[in-house]
């Protein structure tokens, strides 16, 4: 907390503050009773063809999760392989849709990994998540003998 009294600090300042951590990891039911809520679980991550696949097939991932509380799971696919340069992109945003469907036509053959990102809202910020899963998958490029 700031605060300023209007005669010391310039009108973006402040004459002092304070601050302090606090968790809140218990909500109150009906009735006034607690509950912990528990973080959400990624059970699987699925894709519809098998790796290796060649360049131009569309991969279907879905991703199942399950949260003890019965939350809305929000679930995220990032990539990172040689068409990212090997950094980390996210392909969605934070969906309740659990299905992402990459086309690989304009990707580069090569090694890639899919990590799935899931939370409940209630512990991990957007930054983060509250579970996630990482599968490596590999694109050929058509023509090539292996």
């Amino acid at each position: 907390m700031r605060v300023r009294d209007g005669r010391h600090a310039a009108p973006w300042g402040y004459d002092s503050h304070i601050s302090a951590e606090y968790d809140i990891n218990n909500t109150v039911g009906i009735g006034g009773s607690m509950r912990t809520n528990s973080k959400p679980s990624l059970i699987s991550v699925k894709s519809d063809h098998p790796s290796p696949q060649d360049k131009g097939t569309k991969v279907t991932w879905t991703a199942k999760g399950s949260d003890p509380d019965t939350d809305t799971i929000v679930y995220q696919y990032l990539l990172k392989g040689p068409s990212t340069e090997d950094q980390w992109l996210p392909m969605t945003t934070w969906t309740t849709n659990n299905v992402w469907i990459w086309d690989t036509g304009q990707s580069k053959a090569g090694i890639y990994m899919i990590e799935v990102r899931i939370r409940d809202g209630y512990h991990a910020d957007v930054e983060n998540s509250d579970d996630y899963e990482m599968v490596p998958y590999v694109i050929l490029q058509k023509g090539i003998i292996e």
